[in-house]
């Protein structure tokens, strides 16, 4: 399909080729396993729409486990979307993909057109006040009966994990606060924006000490 190009962030077009490289530095192979390692839990569906998922590593298996699939992907990186489409050709899926060059702030799709919404270490980009406005935007999008497919980080409430993950996740923010248009300076406690969801999880897994965190939600 043809893809959309609107505007390009820099600071993510700067890190967009070693960033695979710079994840595996800091977390190994956490996030990936993250972000991939509930999507056989999904049922087959006919429309998804993906927003922020970076050099395509997430939507390459999703293209492979979700072979009748139509996709939408939704990034503000030209040299991004760059690597997802190599990807995307590497699972002989080109056909199926659209692509929308957007920040996600100001991207909204049409009501009920997505069977699934796909987000992974895209949340914490933006502040719960954006998330408030933002992310009932975008489930719009999903049918009732669809679901929410979200991979995060998440803070350990106490011990030595705690610890580490703090350190950990102020020196991520720094340093996309620094190479990027990142606006939010601390992680978001999700649970509660997704309390007030009309969502209900049906399926989670939790890696690295519960700093990561994958769930399935059916959308109502």
């Amino acid at each position: 399909m043809v893809g959309v190009t609107e505007t390009s962030d820099g600071g993510y077009d700067r890190i967009a080729r070693p960033y695979r490289w710079l994840e595996w530095i800091a977390f190994g192979q956490s996030l990936q396993h993250s972000r991939i390692c509930l999507l056989s839990e999904l049922p087959l569906v006919d429309r998804i729409l993906v927003m922020g998922d970076g050099d395509g590593r997430l939507l390459q298996q999703i293209c492979r486990s979700q072979p009748g699939a139509e996709i939408t992907s939704v990034d503000q990186s030209l040299a991004m979307i760059d690597l997802q489409k190599s990807r995307v050709a590497s699972a002989g899926a080109t056909d199926r993909v659209r692509w929308v060059c957007a920040d996600g702030r100001q991207f909204s799709p049409a009501s009920n057109e997505y069977d699934l919404l796909v987000t992974a270490f895209y949340l914490d980009c933006f502040t719960e006040f954006e998330l408030g406005q933002h992310l009932p935007r975008w489930l719009s999008g999903v049918k009732n009966g669809g679901f929410f497919y979200v991979a995060e980080f998440v803070q350990p409430t106490s011990g030595w994990r705690a610890i580490r993950a703090r350190v950990m996740l102020a020196a991520m923010h720094l340093f996309f606060r620094r190479q990027t248009s990142l606006t939010n300076h601390r992680l978001v406690d999700l649970t509660a924006i997704f309390d007030l969801l009309p969502i209900d999880e049906v399926n989670r897994a939790e890696r690295s000490g519960n700093m990561i965190r994958t769930q399935i939600f059916s959308v109502r």
